[in-house]
């Protein structure tokens, strides 16, 4: 699945963004063999701003009717992807993590070369400045 966020800027469309994907799927394909579906039926396409706008609403600041209206549209697209999202992952299967050692095994990993990677990218900004 794939969740596309920002897209009030292209209409609610992938517009770039598809052929980039296409291009780095077919690398992974190419590289390792694994084929990742890349479709509209299992592509979200989201807009942040009706998100921040009902936040900033709910505290109190106010908007003019045509700033009320754009939002509504973002916020009404928004929801109908969000729905979308939400039948496709209920209509998956279960599987059970704790039978995936491989994938406990680098979570874990990840988990603990997260600090010293973050220190290894800051000698290097450091290293960049000097």
């Amino acid at each position: 699945m794939f969740v596309i966020t920002n897209s009030c800027s292209t209409f609610y469309r992938l517009g770039e963004t598809a052929a980039l994907l296409k291009i780095l799927l077919g690398e992974l394909h190419a590289k390792t063999g694994v084929e990742v579906p890349f479709s509209i039926e299992n592509t979200f396409i989201f807009d942040n701003e009706s998100f921040r706008f009902f936040a900033l609403y709910k505290h109190g600041l106010n908007f003019l009717m045509k700033e009320k209206n754009n939002y509504s549209q973002s916020w009404n697209k928004s929801i109908e992807e969000f729905s979308r999202l939400i039948i496709l992952i209920l209509q998956c299967d279960l599987h059970a993590v704790k039978d995936m050692p491989s994938l406990n095994v680098v979570q874990l990993l990840i988990h603990k070369l997260s600090r010293p990677v973050a220190g290894i990218v800051t000698l290097i900004g450091e290293n960049i400045i000097i």
